[in-house]
């Protein structure tokens, strides 16, 4: 989906928009796919983007822009760390190990879920020290993404999901500045907004072609197109 909003809209209003939109078009039974994950800029990092995602059946992937409150705002008990993930009482923070139930995360002691090599509360010469020996991954909590869908979202910023997706949106960003600056969208002096999206969609289709045939040798792929060699490429 391609959007064109006002120059006096906000990018938290575009955004909210889009994925109105796009949850609205979604909708529509004739669509066998559906959104899970909303992967966005610090800019957006407000806790009203976070629900509002949520509301609409999609996991946040955003980085946090303001400052972290150094405890659970509910569990005082719970230290967090500057990505709001929870310390344990060493100070580490806690392992992510996906989820415990509808709106919960599962957070593990870091050294036995392989995150740490030693425990720093671990005394010198016992590097095998445990804080809770008995368990095989406590402590153990859990954290529910009502409290604050801010600072706790399902896809935890330390876990290895929260870099997959992360590494998506740097994709997205090289997407964008690459129609604005190498092939000059900006340049256009459109009156409409249809013209606009029109080009928009034509520079969107040269960029998919140009990586349909990226490394491929130019005669080959020639041959191939003219059905005088194997088939050139396959879009993805």
């Amino acid at each position: 989906m391609v959007r064109l909003d006002p120059a006096d809209h906000s990018e938290h209003r575009a955004c909210a928009l889009a994925i109105e939109q796009l949850g609205e078009l979604l909708r529509d039974e004739r669509h066998r796919f559906a959104l899970s994950v909303f992967i966005a800029e610090a800019g957006h990092d407000a806790r009203a983007n976070h629900a509002h995602a949520m509301d609409w059946g999609m996991r946040p992937v955003i980085p946090l822009r303001s400052e972290v409150p150094a405890v659970h705002p509910t569990r005082p008990d719970i230290a967090l760390s500057p990505r709001a993930i929870p310390l344990c009482q060493a100070g580490a923070e806690m392992a992510a190990w996906g989820t415990g139930g509808p709106n919960q995360s599962v957070f593990l002691c870091p050294v036995k879920a392989k995150k740490l090599e030693r425990c720093p509360l671990a005394p010198d010469g016992e590097p095998d020290w445990r804080c809770q020996p008995e368990t095989k991954w406590g402590p153990v909590l859990n954290m529910n993404v009502h409290d604050d869908p801010r600072l706790f979202p399902l896809i935890a910023r330390n876990s290895a999901g929260y870099r997959k997706f992360y590494k998506k949106r740097t994709g997205c960003e090289r997407s964008n500045d690459e129609k604005k600056s190498k092939l000059k969208f900006e340049a256009a002096r459109h009156r409409r907004k249809s013209f606009w999206l029109i080009r928009l969609n034509l520079l969107a289709l040269l960029q998919h072609a140009r990586a349909w045939v990226s490394g491929l040798d130019a005669r080959a792929f020639v041959e191939g197109l003219m059905g005088r060699g194997p088939p050139a490429a396959h879009a993805a």
